[in-house]
């Protein structure tokens, strides 16, 4: 059985190979209702292949930590930092800081 996971579809063949390896530890769906408008391919009938067996890692202390030192707020407490937002505004950058 063969399963084509949504990696496939956007082009990332290293996923792809790596369910083929492990295609018990995922679980096949089939046209979830609201993956359809994001990814039009699987309004076809394509078999969306999930990873069951590993939580998402959604902590990331080193963003964190960026995020403390280069970040907007960092920037406004210090003399040099407003320089360096007044130089972005001044190049009319969208983003000031992260």
């Amino acid at each position: 059985m063969v399963f084509q996971s949504l990696a496939v579809s956007t082009g990332n063949n290293f996923l792809y190979a790596a369910s083929q390896r492990r295609n018990e530890s995922f679980a096949a769906v089939t046209r979830p209702p609201h993956l359809i408008k994001s990814y039009p391919q699987l309004s076809t009938g394509q078999k969306v292949c999930y990873n069951t067996t590993m939580p998402k890692r959604t902590y990331q202390p080193k963003k964190l930590k960026r995020a403390r030192t280069h970040g907007f707020r960092e920037r406004m407490k210090r003399f040099d930092g407003r320089k360096v937002l007044k130089r972005r505004r001044q190049k009319q950058r969208h983003k000031l800081a992260l």
